[in-house]
């Protein structure tokens, strides 16, 4: 059996890390680790063609069982297009504003399979069927604060000035909102923060405007373009 080390699956250890809290959080008496993590990982692409990428999805229930599905993906040559090279991204994603706040619960804090307030904020927004999704498109999801959390199947990052002291001037930079407002911790905003190529700052609904430009992430498909592309105050509720 060849053994893929764990450098060779995207964000191992933020994957890792999350689960572990997550069950940690959820009083889950079990412990996962490393190196049954990775060997289930492993079982399951064991008969694949290994130069082809695949989406692996990794469950666990309250028993301490792993389920692992593996799907074949298509090839993105490069996973952060959306910030080192947005004029190479050939679809720009539409964004749009949902048009009911949605409540703040572990299960938005924490990657769960209930996700219904998700696709509820889709189905009311995008308008669409489950046998006829849309693709390219995004919603963001806000809470009764006013304040924006992150996209249904994304994290997001809006372009916001701030005052450097040390050069007296106003610099832009992509931050995304904090984890108080309810929002998941995404394994590629975590790894955007922790490098500090995204910072945390509150982002209030009603500063969000048509035509300005975010970046959108998740372990899927990375970091991509998009652009709020309708006025949010015709829909709100």
């Amino acid at each position: 059996m060849i053994i893929i080390p764990s450098s060779q699956f995207f964000l191992f250890d933020e994957h890792l890390h999350r689960l572990q809290y997550t069950l940690k959080f959820f009083k889950w008496n079990f412990k996962l680790t490393k190196q049954y993590f990775l060997s289930k990982l492993n079982e399951s692409i064991q008969y694949l063609d290994h130069n082809q990428p695949y989406r692996i999805k990794v469950t666990v229930n309250k028993k301490g069982e792993l389920r692992v599905d593996v799907l074949e993906t298509e090839v993105r040559p490069n996973l952060m297009i959306g910030l080192l090279n947005p004029n190479d991204q050939q679809t720009i994603w539409k964004v749009y504003i949902d048009s009911a706040p949605t409540l703040i619960s572990p299960f938005t804090s924490f990657k769960t399979t209930k996700r219904d307030h998700y696709n509820e904020s889709r189905k009311r927004t995008l308008n669409f069927t489950e046998t006829i999704p849309p693709k390219d498109q995004e919603v963001l999801i806000y809470n009764a604060a006013g304040q924006i959390m992150e996209g249904s199947i994304t994290n997001v990052a809006f372009k916001r000035k701030r005052f450097d002291e040390v050069n007296s001037a106003f610099i832009e930079r992509w931050v995304t909102p904090p984890l108080s407002t309810g929002c998941l911790c995404g394994v590629v905003r975590h790894m955007l923060v922790r490098k500090n190529i995204v910072e945390e700052e509150p982002i209030l609904l009603k500063d969000v405007k048509v035509g300005e430009e975010v970046l959108l992430f998740n372990s899927l498909m990375g970091v991509v373009k998009g652009i709020i592309c309708e006025d949010w105050r015709k829909n709100i509720n």
